[in-house]
């Protein structure tokens, strides 16, 4: 049976992006295929993927190099080309041996830097290379264009990713849904004590995000404030900081606005105990870059790809109120499964809250319509074949 290997270029993170990728090795391993992730550093990624039962070989990538930061793009041309060339080519033959060593027919990467990275000499070897579209691509119109060229396959998360893909380069498009599997959402949801709330009985508002801020957090804030004005309840974001000035300017504003009453949690291996117990989630995505303090406020990525978080809180019957901006229109049906609101509005964040804590069967039949949606369009064996489907394609057709 046919053996793929995964490169993931982020590897020091362990997100939504890192943790579906994971479902489709997983999915791949029940079809009967082998997997192998190839990660170039040991990190959070690398530890998650040991843990979970998929085998990883650590292929060092040169440590002179922010190689897998998004400095590398701000470089010009002529010193980008000398870093490929210097650099990233022969990175890609270490990883072309690899991938040979472990008699591996495709190379699945799970992002375009990925591909931009690893795929060149796989490529010429004749392992066909796929690239992973999980959100709208940064690093400029040339660097997304080579890694487009770089593929046999481009898969796209969600409908509107189709778009990105330019045009003659189309062809090479292949929709594939993340997969969410409610029973096993159901099972990790009691392994851990439950969190408790500062206010005993208040509703729990969560949202799973990394704060950074693109996810709109200081407009959670904002809402979270106008929400307690009339009634108690209690707001958790939990997520990677990966932005250390924002992080310092939404901690700040939550300890201005609602002081008692809104919790910032790290990174959580499982978060769905806490998921479990919440009685709405969030998710506060921007359309369009803000102003606000930023570790890089030249680059702030906008909209969602298909978010994973909003899909596992409506498995496990949660109402969810979002943002109306690329990937949440495409996961949510508004007014049944939950409500889209204009983003950057912390006013219609509020009253979407609001609705559905004051309106407990309105939230009860959301949440149902919710499950059952996951059910029909996420489901593991919808992706299996959808999947299943993608890689035979190129393995028998080209």
């Amino acid at each position: 049976m046919t053996k793929v290997g995964y490169f993931i270029a982020e590897y020091q993170t362990f997100t939504g992006s890192q943790k579906s990728l994971l479902y489709s090795m997983h999915v791949w391993q029940r079809e009967g295929g082998k997997v192998i992730a190839i990660l170039p550093g040991e990190g959070l990624c690398a530890q998650m993927l040991r843990h979970n039962g998929v085998p990883v070989i650590v292929c060092e990538a040169p440590c002179s190099l922010h190689l897998f930061q998004r400095q590398l793009l701000k470089l010009p041309v002529w010193e980008k080309t000398l870093i490929y060339l210097r650099e990233v080519i022969p990175y890609s033959w270490r990883i072309s041996m690899i991938l040979k060593k472990e008699n591996c027919q495709l190379l699945h990467c799970n992002s375009p830097r990925s591909a931009l990275i690893a795929a060149w000499i796989p490529n010429l070897l004749g392992i066909a290379c796929i690239t992973h579209l999980r959100g709208k691509p940064v690093g400029g119109r040339l660097l997304w264009g080579i890694a487009q060229a770089l593929s046999r396959r481009i898969i796209v998360v969600a409908k509107h990713l189709i778009t990105e893909v330019y045009p003659w380069f189309r062809s090479k498009v292949r929709l594939l849904y993340n997969m969410i599997n409610p029973v096993e959402l159901e099972s990790l949801s009691v392994e851990h004590l439950p969190f408790v709330p500062p206010f005993a009985g208040a509703p729990l508002v969560v949202s799973l995000s990394s704060i950074v801020p693109g996810k709109g957090i200081h407009h959670l804030v904002k809402a979270a404030a106008l929400v307690n004005r009339r009634l108690k309840a209690t707001f958790v974001v939990a997520g990677a900081q990966r932005d250390r000035s924002y992080e310092s300017f939404v901690k700040k504003l939550a300890t201005e606005l609602c002081p008692d009453s809104f919790i910032f949690l790290p990174w959580i291996p499982n978060p769905y105990p806490l998921l479990k117990q919440s009685d709405i989630a969030v998710l506060a995505t921007i359309a369009k870059p803000e102003e606000v303090p930023s570790d890089n406020p030249n680059d702030i990525p906008t909209g969602e790809g298909l978010p994973r978080f909003i899909l596992e809180a409506m498995a496990l019957k949660k109402p969810v109120a979002a943002t109306r901006v690329n990937g949440c229109d495409e996961a949510i049906i508004d007014g049944e499964t939950g409500f889209l609101v204009p983003p950057a509005d912390p006013k219609a964040i509020a009253e979407a809250i609001e609705v559905l804590l004051e309106n407990p069967e309105l939230a009860r039949r959301m949440g149902e319509k919710g499950r059952e949606h996951v059910e029909e369009h996420f489901s593991p064996e919808r992706h299996q074949r959808a999947l299943a489907g993608i890689y035979s394609e190129i393995l028998w057709r080209g």
